[in-house]
């Protein structure tokens, strides 16, 4: 088995305490290799210390969550394109729109996910999408700029007519632990929906454990508890299962073997 966590955030201060035991952990067991999605600038340098420490282990993307766009600058974006043109970032993300916190306001969100849009396809990457309670403007965005097939919606918490719209445009969605939590039906039925070769698996740790360990700390060894919860949902063997989630880790983010 080669499980992969498609989005995780190893750089938090979550886990000051014991990072380096943990990473030695997850990587002792069934986890091929995972990737630490970026959230603000700060991120940067501490991330890319993991990733050359652990190389083949710990993959890279790099953005600015909707929480943290608001008062960034022209610096700050030719900063973003300096990294992008001189280390091996795997993908734009993670960037979006949220409208549940609005810790930003949303003409600022606009405007940075629409920058990062166009990085990407400058850079030629993949883009991590965060959408929460924004999936029709998030749709919009991407629809507008003709990003079909090149993005993921990582953290999946829509139904299945979200879905059917990200799916239309050649999206994939990738699905945490929050698949396990009793009131997640929307969740599971659009996995349901979803072909597997348009699904991917994460932690988003370390938040979103599943139900196992709710309420306490997640990490990316947690990430089989969404395989089992897939592989339910789709009667699926669970070994297939990993093997099909595998490849579409590895096509979409250009890692593995």
């Amino acid at each position: 088995m080669s499980l992969v966590d498609t989005h995780c955030h190893l750089t938090f201060p979550q886990y000051d305490q014991d990072r380096e035991e943990l990473i030695n952990r997850i990587f002792s067991s069934n986890l091929a290799w995972v990737l630490n999605a970026c959230s603000s600038l700060e991120d940067i340098a501490p991330m890319k210390d993991l990733a050359m420490r652990y190389p083949d282990k710990i993959f890279l993307s790099i953005g600015v969550h909707p929480h943290y766009v608001e008062g960034l600058s022209n610096e700050d974006y030719a900063l973003i394109r300096d990294e992008l043109a001189t280390f091996d970032y795997k993908a734009i993300g993670e960037v979006g729109i949220d409208l549940f916190r609005n810790l930003s306001p949303l003409e600022a969100q606009k405007d940075t996910f629409a920058r990062f849009i166009q990085l990407a396809k400058e850079f030629d990457r993949p883009i991590i999408v965060h959408s929460r309670e924004a999936d029709e403007i998030v749709v919009g965005m991407l629809r507008e700029a003709g990003l079909e097939g090149r993005f993921v919606v990582h953290c999946f918490s829509g139904g299945v007519d979200f879905a059917r719209q990200v799916l239309d445009m050649g999206g994939m969605i990738s699905v945490t632990g929050n698949i396990t939590y009793k009131k997640s039906d929307a969740i599971r039925e659009a996995v349901k929906y979803a072909p597997l070769d348009r699904i991917m698996a994460e932690t988003d740790s370390p938040y979103l454990a599943p139900q196992i360990i709710r309420g306490k700390r997640n990490d990316p060894s947690f990430v089989l508890e969404v395989y089992k919860a897939i592989a339910e949902i789709k009667s699926v063997d669970l070994n297939r299962l990993i093997d099909v989630l595998y490849r579409n880790a590895s096509l979409f983010f250009g890692v593995g073997s």
